[in-house]
């Protein structure tokens, strides 16, 4: 049977490589495709080796990639630095393959539309967010994207045979949004437009790496939103009063000033508004009825019950955190009752607390950490920033066994980014996050 699966290797690669690439397929099948969170989740399927040769050549030099990486990571820091350099190597070598490859596929019209060359564009989409060129995640991200609409675009995907390989993409986007400034967020993806759409893809399953309740998902897609159009107001807010444009304006121009000072705060309440009624559907979430229906009697409850809990938790801090109502924007004593400065921060400390206990729980219980409590720790990191150094401590345990369990660099570069913010003295969502980064995996 091996030597029939390496025959058909050796057909699309080089005949020195073909031991390596069913090594690589048989590690990806083993420690990637298995990860499983609860019953009935949607899983990563696992490479078929006797379908290997309908693979482009790329897919190949991708799983090189990807795999090599990942026995990077995982491997001891006591590793004879001889033979880690020797992998090193070989991993570069695997790129330059890769990079040659995909220009291949690429250069042909009938490859550059097939299924396979997506699915290979998203696996080395994965790849770079895992660290091994971190800095051009979010231009791959809109290259890929631009691939999408040159097969059809968003809703032709949608009702076709890519539908999974959307559903991975839309995840990768809408969670590093979280995680990138308010003015520098994606925007090739769909918006609030579409969000019917966006959650009939998010139906196609529930990932292993992010099991977020649709209905917090799309809360966390319209806070993002939020953040981005505040971010634009007080821009322009601050362009207004900047003192070029004021020695610009008309001399006769007191009654256009007054008028501009009420459209602004009428902005501002609108704002506010929003923000209350964002927070309000997050807390509203009816968790225990979402636990009972994913269950749905297969003896699986306290497991989902615990996955909503970090997330509901995870979007409750990170709405708090994001969206912060300043003295400028608001009189406290205009807010709903329960929503002043002091009940938002006592709320936001309370979600702190159970997420932190949650993680600590789970560092102490499970033999294997679970990838979907990333995205989770990552929030319960930046409000660490002002709570119990406990707490940072938590954080990052967690995230450096993920990543040395995972073989994954994109917990390890987590941590890095919040260790500086917690270092920065800053206490605010975007100063975490100064820059657009990717954690998602």
């Amino acid at each position: 049977m091996l030597d029939d699966v390496n025959s058909s290797v050796s057909r699309f690669v080089p005949q020195d490589m073909v031991t390596s690439v069913v090594q690589a397929i048989n590690f990806f099948n083993t420690e990637v495709a298995s990860i499983h969170t609860v019953k009935d989740m949607w899983t990563i399927a696992p490479v078929d080796l006797n379908e290997i040769t309908t693979f482009p050549t790329c897919f190949a030099y991708g799983l090189l990639v990807f795999v090599t990486g990942s026995r990077i990571v995982r491997s001891p820091s006591t590793e004879q630095s001889s033979r880690a350099l020797l992998t090193q190597l070989r991993l570069h070598q695997y790129r330059l393959e890769l990079t040659r490859a995909l220009n291949d596929e690429l250069g042909y019209e009938k490859s550059r539309l097939s299924m396979f060359t997506l699915g290979a564009i998203i696996l080395i989409l994965q790849i770079t967010i895992n660290g091994l060129a971190s800095a051009e995640w979010q231009l791959h991200y809109r290259a890929t994207w631009t691939l999408i609409n040159t097969r059809g675009g968003f809703r032709q995907e949608l009702n076709g045979p890519a539908l999974e390989e959307l559903f991975e993409m839309l995840i990768i986007g809408y969670v590093a949004k979280c995680t990138s400034p308010s003015l520098q967020q994606l925007t090739c993806l769909p918006d609030l437009r579409d969000l019917d759409l966006i959650m009939q893809a998010y139906s196609f399953g529930v990932h292993p790496a992010f099991t977020c309740p649709a209905p917090l998902f799309a809360e966390m897609i319209r806070i993002n939103d939020h953040r981005r159009r505040k971010a634009l107001l007080q821009q322009q807010e601050s362009e207004r009063h900047h003192p070029v444009n004021q020695a610009n304006a008309y001399t006769n121009e007191t009654q256009l000033k007054i008028l501009e000072g009420a459209v602004a705060r009428q902005q501002r309440d609108m704002v506010v508004a929003e923000t209350v009624a964002l927070l309000t559907c997050v807390l509203n979430f009816q968790l225990a009825e979402w636990a009972q229906e994913k269950d749905a009697g297969r003896g699986c409850y306290d497991a989902w019950l615990r996955q909503g809990r970090v997330n509901i938790s995870a979007i409750v801090i990170f709405a708090i955190l994001s969206l912060p109502m300043s003295p400028d924007e608001t009189r406290e004593r205009d807010l709903p009752a329960g929503w002043n400065a002091q009940e938002r921060a006592g709320l936001c400390a309370e979600y702190t607390s159970l997420l932190a206990a949650e993680l600590v729980h789970v560092l102490q219980k499970s033999d294997h950490l679970d990838m979907s409590l990333c995205w989770p720790a990552i929030a319960l990191g930046v409000s660490a920033a002002g709570g119990p150094p406990a707490h940072q401590g938590v954080v990052s345990q967690f995230l450096l066994r993920l990543g040395k369990e995972h073989g994954t660099v994109a917990p390890y570069k987590a941590n890095e980014v919040l260790q500086r913010f917690w270092q920065s003295g800053k206490a605010s969502w975007d100063d975490c996050f100064d820059r657009p980064y990717a954690f998602f995996t």
